[in-house]
């Protein structure tokens, strides 16, 4: 019998609404020994009584509350106070089913691995789309699992669909300076420190997507922070993959991450912008060979030599697909 304890993380911020679904989803798993951390984030609604009321109910509950820090400082905090032989993390809006851990905590000693994870589902109201979900059990070595990682073969760089042995974590923590794509960053520092690992094709976890989310709120915002930390995470994670077997896809990745970023320069006047793009632009050069893609040739071709022309034609093309998903025009 497994007796290894697991420790489940959540960051709450705000989540007065959600939180208690969260939890009960946990305490609904198949698999006993499990530790719940819960992260107040500096809530200002009513995540502390709710908290409260949790922790009264349930003795397996940590409640640790910080002045707010965002997401990654909580998890943070999360880890360092997780008692678990293995880690996993849940956001406070999001669930999982009941057999989740077990199944993943199985598949870790069956196959002698450090990570397990499995598909998900996008809940979207009363819509529910699996990904996957197909069933299959896909053991990759080191290399396998980072391209997977990278190009998003296989799996997404979500933190919140994996369990992981403690020990991963002795020399990582999430960077608390970068707000996107931290996950991608994270577990590309775990995969690296494993020989191999394995993935079910099962929609063990449910991501809601809610606007008042304290961790997918910030994804949707338009601005320059999102595209810049980005590409700043894909160059850090292509520098350190030099002379890797997965060095391609790392280099391929921050190449289509730089070209995005530039879009987003090219609807931006101001000083500051004009030297971010004459930085910015040699780089896109070098990677020329990685736009592969009928489309990325395109806008490479526009934003390079007419960027004029490819704001105008994005302009159109948006007000054509605004009018044409609007069902009043």
């Amino acid at each position: 019998m497994i007796m290894d304890r697991i420790s489940v993380v959540i960051p709450a911020y705000n989540c007065g609404n959600t939180i208690k679904r969260c939890v009960q989803s946990i305490q609904s798993q198949t698999y006993d020994n499990i530790q719940i951390v819960i992260v107040n984030d500096g809530s200002a609604d009513n995540t502390e009584s709710v908290l409260a009321d949790l922790q009264s109910a349930y003795d397996n509950i940590k409640v640790i509350s910080i002045p707010n820090g965002g997401v990654s400082h909580a998890r943070n905090v999360g880890i360092d106070n997780a008692d678990g032989d293995y880690i996993g993390f849940v956001d406070a809006d999001d669930y999982v089913d009941p057999e989740m851990y077990e199944t993943l905590i199985e598949l870790i000693h069956k196959h002698g691995v450090k990570i397990a994870h499995c598909s998900y589902k996008n809940i979207e109201g009363a819509h529910i789309h699996r990904v996957g979900d197909t069933g299959r059990i896909i053991i990759q070595d080191h290399n396998e699992a980072i391209k997977c990682l990278l190009g998003g073969k296989y799996f997404i760089g979500s933190l919140c669909n994996k369990l992981y042995r403690k020990e991963l974590f002795e020399n990582v923590r999430l960077s608390e300076e970068i707000k996107f794509n931290e996950d991608i960053l994270a577990n590309f520092e775990l995969f690296r420190q494993v020989d191999k690992s394995v993935y079910i094709d099962k929609a063990f976890y449910s991501y809601v997507s809610c606007e008042q989310s304290a961790t997918h709120k910030s994804s949707s915002a338009r601005s320059l922070m999102g595209p810049e930390q980005v590409a700043l995470v894909a160059r850090k994670i292509s520098e350190y993959s030099k002379g890797e077997e997965y060095e391609y896809e790392a280099t391929e990745r921050y190449a289509k991450t730089s070209l995005n970023l530039y879009k987003n320069y090219v609807f931006f006047a101001g000083e500051n912008i004009n030297q971010k793009k004459k930085k910015l632009k040699p780089e896109i050069k070098k990677c020329r060979k990685y736009y592969t893609g009928k489309n990325d040739k395109v806008s490479y071709s526009l934003l390079m030599y007419f960027p004029w022309l490819y704001r105008l034609v994005y302009r159109v093309y948006s007000k054509h697909r605004v009018k044409k998903l609007d069902p009043e025009q």
